[in-house]
């Protein structure tokens, strides 16, 4: 139990600084810097850490090209629950190591 604790509460901090970090970017830059980049004709999607980037290009020159942002849950829990599985794993390797 003290492990699946300790595994959140890493995950959840260093989810929190990847969140962070993606929302800086953005704010600067129109990209999220940590995230998988989904590209499909004139779209191109964003996904990292909770937040979602949606890139709509113009493809005729009247046409706009917009960036939007929003808060993505599944995504943050999915980094959540992957982070936990890995810390979990990490701290679970020198037990098993020593019982050898």
């Amino acid at each position: 139990m003290k492990r699946l604790i300790i595994s959140a509460a890493v995950s959840l901090a260093v989810n929190l600084a990847a969140f962070v970090i993606n929302y800086c970017s953005w704010l600067r830059s129109q990209q999220l810097h940590l995230a998988l980049r989904m590209h499909g004709g004139e779209i191109t999607t964003e996904l990292g850490f909770g937040l979602r980037g949606t890139h709509i290009y113009g493809m005729t020159p009247d046409q706009l090209t917009t960036h939007s942002l929003r808060f993505d849950p599944v995504s943050m829990i999915l980094c959540l629950l992957i982070g936990i599985a890995l810390v979990c794993l990490i701290l679970s390797i020198p037990g098993k190591l020593r019982k050898n």
